[in-house]
């Protein structure tokens, strides 16, 4: 299982990533961070599909999350909330990726 603190570290690292391509004004350098950023965003949701937090049983429900591991109910909502600032954050990073697109 993922743990939160590997979660907050991808968060922070697209987070950190996503601003960086904000600041860059050099188009050719720009373009390179974003491949980057893809990537990161492309190896992040295997690492998700790996955990089950997409879809399926990980997401919502299903017996991982349900207390069958004995998680109290304020770490099962801590660890939810960790996975969608982390799904928001590969939003943010896609809704970049689109902006370049329709430039």
């Amino acid at each position: 299982q993922m743990e939160m603190g590997q979660m907050d570290a991808q968060t922070k690292k697209m987070e950190e990533m996503r601003k960086k391509i904000e600041m860059e004004k050099d188009p050719a350098a720009r373009k390179i961070l974003m491949q980057e950023q893809m990537q990161m965003m492309k190896d992040c949701m295997k690492m998700m599909e790996g955990q089950g937090m997409m879809g399926g049983k990980g997401m919502m429900g299903g017996k991982e999350m349900m207390g069958e591991k004995g998680m109290l109910m304020d770490d099962r909502m801590g660890m939810m909330e960790k996975k969608m600032n982390m799904m928001q954050e590969m939003i943010n990073g896609m809704m970049m990726q689109q902006e370049v697109k329709t430039k």
